[in-house]
């Protein structure tokens, strides 16, 4: 075959193969050679580069899937996505690529387009060991995806952080998977998929008594404001189970207290310490104490049961409410003080008062019931009630096993002429269920609003018997 050597088409008419290339120096398997649309360089008889005629380079392949292809090997039956097959790297084993800097400089990969050269980057110093992903425009988002394409994290362009929601609106929210089943019970034991679970902390390995919690901490300032902690009580010597603690600061330089805590057992207390418990520290048996806002403990011993107190301060003023047992009884009472939250005298000052044997009793001896006309509607006079309150038997009895004689009525009887006034013990039930067990009450307060009415129906006819006596000169 002749060779060409021509001053505007240059050298043709040898093609070679990658033994024998076409151009080659001293090394007669060294060189370039051709094929249809192709140019190779090969070395020590082996194609090295290959571009084919569609402009792919391939390094180590004749079969580039993209416009550049380094490949060190077949990674298997795979082809580069159409997406990002610009530049490939294949290798049938552990592969890489290294963007290598001095140690005062910075590697970098960056993202750009028409509007922006520098839309998003990837970048590294080794001065302060920083690697930064982010984005540079003024609406970049930063997303992680897992799964099927699942959206699981975003970053938006104010900092706020969603995980698994695509647009946050507060500085963290976490949407948990509409999939679960269970939300409301995230696990028995600590092999259970917490598949209801939206958060999970787990605590250092080894570590088992200071429990796991999240703390509030002010901007730039040492001290906490704030905390929840979930402490295993069997681990840290302070009883069985789980617990939820609160804790609260008086300020940045303050420590953090106590205020709350919730037991395995669903109790809830409130206050220092274990201020709220039965028994409690420092109080007898069958007794309750009360942390009030201001941080003293109200220890209820001499009450027979369990007294709740509650104190609110206002200026200068401490209000309080209390309800409790008294003896058998219950009561209901509140007061104001200005030196601090003052305990109620448990026997004069009762506000209201339920004895053990069914009376009620109040401060006032007033029962009153809401009546102004601004909440009415549809108001007429009454009607005539002479002939339901005549029906009505007054009877004196006792109940039975107990001795002591009362007034009032017959359930019974009272339902045959005004069964308006009887009501059962609990109406809740569904319709058709067996009420003959449960008891009935007579509405005793509404029949003495039918007596005003009978007394005012007496009065005028009182009152015209009168006239009529006097129209005859009798009276």
């Amino acid at each position: 075959m002749s060779v060409v050597i021509n001053g505007d088409t240059g050298i043709s008419g040898v093609n070679g193969h990658a033994g024998a290339p076409a151009l080659k120096g001293s090394d007669a398997d060294s060189g370039i050679h051709f094929g249809t649309d192709t140019a190779s360089i090969s070395t020590a008889g082996t194609n090295r580069l290959h571009v084919d005629s569609s402009g792919n380079c391939g390094i180590g392949t004749e079969s580039a899937d993209g416009r550049l292809h380094v490949f060190a090997g077949s990674a298997g039956s795979v082809t580069a996505n159409g997406n990002a097959n610009d530049f490939v790297v294949e290798t049938p084993g552990t592969g890489g690529i290294s963007i290598l800097t001095p140690d005062a400089s910075t590697g970098y990969i960056i993202f750009g387009s028409p509007t922006s050269n520098e839309g998003a980057m990837l970048r590294y110093s080794d001065t302060g060991n920083n690697f930064t992903i982010g984005t540079e425009d003024a609406d970049g988002s930063l997303i992680f995806r897992t799964g099927a394409g699942q959206t699981a994290l975003t970053i938006n362009n104010a900092k706020n952080l969603g995980l698994g929601d695509s647009s946050p609106k507060s500085r963290m929210m976490i949407r948990g998977d509409s999939s679960t089943t269970s939300a409301a019970n995230p696990g028995t034991d600590s092999t259970t998929t917490l598949s209801g679970a939206i958060i999970e902390l787990v605590n250092k390995s080894g570590v088992t008594d200071t429990g796991v919690g999240v703390v509030a901490t002010g901007l730039g300032a040492s001290g906490r404001y704030g905390a929840i902690t979930f402490v295993d009580k069997t681990s840290d010597n302070n009883g069985t189970g789980g617990e939820i603690r609160f804790f609260t600061s008086a300020g940045k330089t303050s420590d953090l207290v106590q205020n709350m805590a919730l037991t395995q057992s669903g109790d809830l207390h409130m206050g220092e310490g274990n201020k709220m418990s039965v028994p409690n520290n420092g109080a007898s048996a069958n007794s309750y104490a009360c942390a009030t806002s201001y941080g003293t403990p109200y220890y209820a011993t001499d009450l027979t049961g369990i007294s709740h107190q509650y104190t609110v301060r206002r200026g200068g003023t401490y209000a309080y409410w209390e309800h409790g047992c008294y003896g058998d009884n219950y009561y209901f009472t509140h007061g104001t003080s200005t030196g601090g939250a003052s305990r109620p005298n448990l026997v004069s000052d009762k506000d209201l008062f339920f004895a053990s044997n069914g009376s009620v009793f109040n401060s006032t001896g007033t029962f009153a019931q809401f009546s102004d006309v601004r909440i009415k509607e549809n108001i007429v006079d009454a009607n005539s009630q002479w002939n339901d309150i005549k029906a009505l038997r007054l009877v004196n009895y006792n109940l039975i096993g107990n001795e002591v004689r009362l007034l009032g009525f017959v359930a019974q009887e009272v339902e045959l002429t005004s069964p308006g006034l009887v009501e059962i013990e609990n109406p809740g039930f569904a319709e058709g269920t067996d009420l003959s067990a449960q008891m009935k009450l007579v509405k005793t307060s509404i029949i003495q609003l039918k007596a005003v009415k009978a007394l005012q129906e007496a009065m005028e006819r009182i009152e015209t018997l009168e006239q009529r006596l006097a129209d005859a000169g009798i009276a």
